[in-house]
C-alpha cells in the first residue's frame, strides 16, 4: 500500500519537549510539530517549520526517512560559535535524511527552512528504498534498487559530505554490487555494523571494518523489508512481502550455520487462516521498551507483540556477538528458569505453551526447530490488537495509513509504562493510541496469602488474620543468589541426612512452597480449568451443531444453563411465529418483538424496517396489527383486568407463554402434579385468579403442603369480612411464612395473603421471569404495568440475565442486553447467533458486526471452516426480509471457478456481453435459453471443454439445476489441482487416500 501521510516521531524528544514530522509527498510537504498537549487518545500540537517543493520524495516506505542521533557536523558544541551550531533548545538535532525516488538521499536541517538540501547522489538514477543512520551519526547508509554494474548499498560519511561543497562527492564505502537493497539499519550498539536486506532473499550483517565480500551474518529469508532492532541490540525483525515476521537474535544465527530466527510468525496479523487482512506495511520496535514489536498492515490493523527472554541450561561457552565493541561478549551463566524478573518461574513453566504447532502457522509465533542449550530464549508473552484489521470495502478515510513510536522522555529498558502510538488515518487525522503496560502477576500461598507483581516491584499482602503491615520491596540479586544457593544446598537430599539437616530441608520446603516463585503449588491442573472455560464450551457446542436451530440449542444447553434453555425455547416459539408470515400485517411487522416494544407500540415512530405500508403509523395501527394476530391464532378475550389496550395484553401474554384457556390451564397443572410439582400448580393458579384450584393443588402435596392448603383456605373463608379481627392476625403468619419458606412458589403464595398485594408477588425473585410478566399483564393497571416493565427490563439488561429476551425481543434493547451478558461470561458465540435473528433485518448495529466477525474468526482459528460456512449460510437466511431479499451483506467470495483458457467465469449463469475493461468475475447479464446456450462441459465463453474427472474421463460441467445433482458438482484438491464429479469423489475416497490420477501421490482425502 502507497500512502501519500507518513509520519515520524522525533528521538530527541524529553518530557518537556516532544516533536513529531509529518510528510505529504502527493504536496511535496515536510512539516514539522511541536506538540502542546497530549492527553488520551487527543493530541495538540502547532507547527514549527515547514518545508514545501521537495521533489521525488519517496515516503510509500517509512524506512526512506532517518532521524540522525547526533550532529556529526558539531560534536563538541561547547567549543563552537553558538551561531554554527543547527541544533534546537526544543527539539534537539535536527538533520534528518530523506531517500527519493531518483536514488539521492538529502540531508535537510529541520529548522532552516531557506537553506538548501545536501543531496548525496548516485551513479545510475533508480529508487531509494531506505536509509539509516549509525549510532554516532558519523555514517549515513542508503539502500538502493538493482542495477547493473554498480553498487546498491552506500556509505557515506557525514562530517565530510556536510563539509564539502563538490556535488561529486563519492560514498566512503560501497556493498552489495548489482544486489537490490530492500532495507537497511545500523545496529544500536556499534557504529560500525549494520544489517539490510538483499536481492529479495537474504538477510546480511556488515561489519564495515571487514571485507565487503565476506558478510558478518547471512541468512537466506524473504523477509527482508522494514527491517527494525530492538533496545536489545542481539535482536533485530523483519517481514516479507507474505505477511510472514521474522525476529532474529544475531548470536544464535552466527552459531547456527541453518540462519534460523529466534521467533517465526506465519500469519503476523488476523487470525492465521485470514486471507483478507492485506500485506505488512510498517513495523518496527518500540523506542522506549525492549521486546515491543508493532506491525501494521494494509486493513489497517494495528498489533502488537510484546516478547520475553528466558535464560537456558547453565552454559560456560562464550558466544560472539557481531558488532560489539570487542568483538566477544560472555555469554549468560544461568540456572534453568533463571531470575530475569518476578515472572521468570511463571514463563519457565509455560515454555512449551508459546511453540505453536508444527506447522508453523501460530499467530503467537514459533521459535526455532532447533532448540537453543545456550544464552537465552524468546517466546512471545503478550499479543495485544491496538486496531482490528477492517475487512469491509469502501471508504478507507479513517484506517491507519503508518504509525510511528512516541518518545516521551522518560527512558527506556525492559520495563516501563504506558507506550503511546501516534497514527495517521487516511484522511490525514492525527490519533494518539495506547499500548497497555507490564502484566501484573499474581500468586497465593498455601496460607491464604498472595503477591504482586508489576514491572520491578513486589508487593505481598498478609492473610486477613494477620496483623501485618503492606510492604513494598526491590527484587535483590542477593536475595535471588540466596535462593538459587538454598537450591544447590538442599537439591540432593537422599535421606540420610542428620535430624538438624531434616529440619533444615522441610524448614526450607515450607519456605519455598509459600514463595511465589514455583506457581505449582498454587496453580489448579489445567484439565480442572479449561473443562469449564468459555473457549472449551463454545468448541463443544458448535461441534455439536449449536448453530440457528433454536429448539436443537435449547436441547444441547440443556444441562448446562437452565436460563440459556429458557432464552432458546423462546426463541424457537418465536420463530414458529415468525414462520409463514405469522407476525406480519398489512401495516406491521411485529416478527421477534419482545412485551415491552408491543406494549409501547406506537407510542413513538415505528422503524422502517417493521411497517409494511406507506404511511405514518398510529397507535390505532398498533392496536388493529395485534387484533389481527390475535384472531389469526384465536385466542380469547382478555377480562382480567380493566385496560384500555385489550388486544395489545392478550398478545403480550402470548410472547411471554402465559396466555392459557381454561383447558389449557388445567391440562398444566395436572402435568406439575404428574411431576410433583404441586408447589408451582398451585401458584400458577394462583397468578390465574384460580383460588380454589391452587387450594386443590396444596392438597395433593405431602403433609406440609395439606398444611398450607388449610391456611390458605383458611385466610379466602375469611378474607371477606372486613371487620373480622383476626384478619391481620392472619396478614402477619402469612408475612413471617414468606420469608421462612424456601420454595418461591410457596413464598409467592403466602405474600398475596400478607397483603392482597400483586407487588409484593411480583418482587419474588425466584419465580421467572415470564410468570411475573404475566401476573403484571393480568392484574396491574396500564399505569402500574409500563412502570413495571420498564423497570424490569433496565434491571435485565443492567444484569445481563438472559431471560430478559422476553422482555427485549430481538430488538436494539437486546443487543444491549446482550453485550452486558458477553462482559460476564465471554460467551460471544450465544450473542452471534441471537443477534442474528435481528441484525441487519430490522436494524443495524457496530456491536453484532463485532461479535459476528469474532466469532467467525474464531470458527476458523478452530478450523472448523464447515461450521463457519453453515453459519454464514444460516445467517444469511435469517437476515431475508419479506420479500425475500437478503439484507445481509454477503461475505467476500474466497473461491472463483474459472475457465484455464479464457480466465473467466465459468458459471452458465453469467454469460452476457462484456467489454475489455470488467472484471472477468463479475456476473454479467444473463442470456436467454435457446440459440446462444452452449453445453454445460465447455467453457460459455470460448467454447472450449473443461477438464476432465480422474475418474470417468469425461469432462466436468454443471447445468442450470445443478442444485438437484449433487453428484455433478465440481470437487477438485486444491493441492494437485485434479478434479472429479462430487459423486465420483465420495465412491472413491470411501476406499482409498490418493488422488485417483496416475502417479499422484497427493492425499487429496486430507
Amino acid at each position: 500500500m502507497s500512502s501519500n501521510l507518513q509520519c515520524w516521531w522525533s528521538p530527541h524528544s524529553t518530557a518537556a519537549s516532544q516533536r513529531f514530522v509529518k510528510i505529504n509527498s502527493r504536496d511535496q510537504e515536510l512539516t514539522v510539530y511541536d506538540v502542546t498537549n497530549s492527553t488520551g487518545s487527543n493530541i495538540r500540537y502547532k507547527q514549527y517549520a515547514k518545508h514545501t517543493r521537495l521533489p521525488y520524495m519517496r515516503v510509500s516506505l517509512w524506512e526512506c526517512f532517518d532521524w540522525s542521533p547526533v550532529d556529526p557536523g558539531f560534536p563538541t558544541p561547547h567549543s563552537l560559535d553558538e551561531k554554527r551550531i543547527n541544533t534546537d533548545s526544543r527539539g534537539g538535532v535536527d538533520l534528518v535524511s530523506v531517500g527519493q525516488s531518483s536514488g539521492e538521499a538529502v540531508l535537510l536541517r529541520l529548522s532552516s527552512t531557506q537553506s538548501t538540501p545536501t543531496s548525496l547522489a548516485v551513479k545510475q538514477q533508480r529508487s531509494c528504498n531506505s536509509v539509516s543512520f549509525n549510532r554516532d551519526g558519523t555514517f549515513l547508509a542508503t539502500g538502493l534498487d538493482k542495477v547493473r554494474s554498480d553498487f546498491c548499498l552506500n556509505i557515506w560519511d557525514i562530517s565530510q559530505r556536510l563539509g564539502s561543497q563538490q556535488d561529486t562527492a563519492r560514498p566512503s564505502r560501497q556493498l552489495a554490487s548489482s544486489e537490490a537493497i530492500t532495507s537497511v539499519k545500523f545496529t544500536r550498539d556499534n557504529p560500525n555494523s549494520l544489517v539490510a536486506g538483499v536481492a529479495y532473499r537474504w538477510v546480511r550483517l556488515f561489519d564495515l571494518r571487514e571485507s565487503p565480500s565476506n558478510p558478518a551474518i547471512s541468512c537466506n529469508s524473504r523477509c527482508v523489508y522494514g527491517l527494525s532492532p530492538d533496545l536489545d541490540p542481539n535482536y533485530f525483525a523483519g517481514y516479507s512481502d507474505e505477511g510472514v515476521v521474522t525476529v532474529w537474535d544475531r548470536r544464535f544465527v552466527r552459531s547456527n550455520p541453518a540462519g534460523e530466527p529466534a521467533l517465526l510468525f506465519q500469519r503476523s496479523m488476523g487470525d492465521e487462516f485470514s486471507r483478507t487482512t492485506g500485506q505488512i506495511t510498517h513495523l518496527r520496535y518500540s523506542n522506549s521498551r525492549e521486546g515491543v514489536l508493532a506491525v501494521l498492515n494494509t486493513g489497517g490493523g494495528l498489533r502488537v507483540y510484546e516478547t520475553a527472554k528466558i535464560l537456558n541450561q547453565e552454559s560456560t561457552s562464550s558466544i560472539g556477538l557481531v558488532g560489539s565493541e570487542n568483538g566477544i561478549v560472555e555469554g549468560h551463566k544461568s540456572r534453568v528458569g533463571g531470575w530475569r524478573d518476578s515472572a521468570a518461574s511463571l514463563l519457565e513453566a509455560g515454555r512449551g505453551a508459546y511453540g505453536g504447532g508444527k506447522d508453523g502457522t501460530s499467530t503467537s509465533g514459533t521459535r526455532t526447530p532447533n532448540p537453543r542449550t545456550d544464552g537465552e530464549t524468546l517466546l512471545v508473552n503478550r499479543i495485544n490488537d491496538i486496531v482490528a484489521a477492517s475487512n469491509k470495502t469502501g471508504k478507507t478515510d479513517k484506517r491507519i495509513d503508518c504509525f510511528d513510536w512516541m518518545l516521551e522522555g522518560r527512558g527506556g529498558g525492559a520495563h516501563s509504562g504506558t507506550l503511546k502510538i501516534l497514527v495517521v488515518k487516511g484522511d490525514g487525522s492525527l490519533e494518539v493510541l495506547q499500548c497497555a503496560g507490564s502484566i501484573p502477576s499474581i500468586a497465593w500461598g498455601s496460607k491464604n496469602e498472595f503477591a504482586i507483581t508489576c514491572e520491578n516491584d513486589l508487593k505481598i499482602m498478609p492473610t486477613p488474620n494477620l496483623e501485618s503491615n503492606e510492604e513494598t520491596i526491590r527484587f535483590r540479586r542477593k536475595s535471588v543468589s540466596e535462593l538459587e544457593d538454598l537450591d544447590d544446598k538442599y537439591q540432593s537430599y537422599s535421606g540420610g541426612e542428620s535430624p538438624d539437616q531434616k529440619a533444615g530441608i522441610l524448614e526450607y520446603a515450607r519456605q519455598r512452597s509459600n514463595s511465589i516463585v514455583r506457581p505449582e503449588d498454587f496453580l489448579p491442573p489445567v484439565r480442572q480449568v479449561l473443562k469449564n472455560d468459555i473457549c472449551v464450551v463454545m468448541r463443544k457446542r458448535v461441534e455439536a451443531g449449536y448453530l440457528m436451530d433454536c429448539a436443537k440449542n435449547a436441547t444441547l444447553v440443556k444441562k448446562e444453563n437452565q436460563y440459556l434453555e429458557d432464552m432458546w425455547v423462546w426463541l424457537d416459539g418465536a420463530q414458529e411465529c415468525v414462520s409463514n408470515e405469522g407476525m406480519t400485517t398489512q401495516t406491521l411487522n411485529l416478527s421477534f418483538l419482545g412485551v415491552l416494544a408491543v406494549w409501547h407500540g406506537g407510542r413513538g415512530e415505528a422503524p422502517a424496517s417493521r411497517v409494511t405500508i406507506n404511511r405514518p403509523i398510529r397507535r390505532e395501527d398498533w392496536t388493529a396489527a395485534c387484533s389481527e394476530i390475535n384472531k389469526r391464532y384465536g385466542r380469547k378475550k382478555f377480562d382480567s383486568c380493566k385496560t384500555d389496550f385489550p388486544e395489545q395484553r392478550r398478545l403480550c401474554l402470548a410472547i411471554c407463554g402465559s396466555n392459557y384457556d381454561s383447558e389449557e390451564l388445567e391440562q398444566e397443572l395436572r402435568r406439575l402434579e404428574e411431576n410433583d410439582e404441586h408447589s408451582k400448580a398451585a401458584g400458577l393458579a394462583l397468578f390465574h385468579g384460580k383460588i380454589d384450584r391452587c387450594i386443590k393443588s396444596l392438597q395433593c402435596g405431602g403433609r406440609a403442603l395439606k398444611l398450607m392448603s388449610t391456611a390458605v383456605a383458611g385466610y379466602f373463608a375469611t378474607a371477606r369480612d372486613l371487620s373480622s379481627v383476626s384478619n391481620g392476625t392472619w396478614k402477619v403468619l402469612a408475612g413471617e411464612m414468606a420469608n421462612e419458606l424456601r420454595d418461591p412458589y410457596q413464598r409467592a403464595i403466602f405474600a398475596y395473603i400478607a397483603n392482597s398485594e400483586w407487588r409484593e408477588v411480583l418482587d419474588e425473585i425466584g419465580v421467572p421471569i415470564r410468570e411475573r410478566i404475566g401476573i403484571a399483564l393480568r392484574w396491574l393497571n396500564d399505569e402500574e404495568l409500563t412502570n413495571y416493565l420498564e423497570t424490569a427490563t433496565a434491571a435485565a439488561i443492567k444484569g445481563g440475565e438472559l431471560e430478559g429476551i422476553i422482555l427485549t425481543g430481538v430488538t436494539e434493547e437486546a443487543i444491549s442486553l446482550l453485550q452486558e451478558y458477553i462482559n460476564r461470561q465471554g460467551d460471544v458465540q450465544t450473542a452471534a447467533l441471537v443477534a442474528a435473528f435481528g441484525s441487519p433485518r430490522f436494524f443495524k448495529d457496530d456491536r453484532v458486526d463485532c461479535w459476528i466477525e469474532s466469532y467467525r474468526q474464531l470458527l476458523n482459528s478452530w478450523r472448523l471452516f464447515h461450521a463457519r460456512a453453515k453459519f454464514d449460510v444460516a445467517r444469511g437466511q435469517a437476515s431475508r426480509d419479506r420479500h425475500g431479499a437478503i439484507t445481509m451483506t454477503p461475505p467476500q467470495r474466497q473461491v472463483y471457478v474459472r475457465c484455464a483458457n479464457c480466465d473467466r467465469s465459468i458459471s452458465h449463469n453469467t454469460v452476457g456481453v462484456r467489454t475489455g475493461r470488467e472484471d472477468p468475475r463479475r456476473p454479467a447479464r444473463p442470456v436467454v435459453a435457446g440459440k446462444g446456450a452452449t453445453k454445460p462441459t465447455v467453457c460459455p465463453h470460448c467454447r472450449k471443454s473443461l477438464p476432465r474427472c480422474a475418474v470417468c474421463l469425461l469432462n466436468l460441467g454443471t447445468s442450470k439445476d445443478s442444485e438437484r445433482d449433487y453428484d455433478r458438482w465440481f470437487n477438485f484438491c486444491l493441492s494437485c489441482n485434479h478434479g472429479m464429479h462430487a459423486g465420483h469423489a465420495k465412491e472413491w475416497f470411501e476406499r482409498h487416500t490418493v488422488c485417483p490420477v496416475p502417479e499422484c501421490e497427493c492425499s487429496c482425502k486430507m
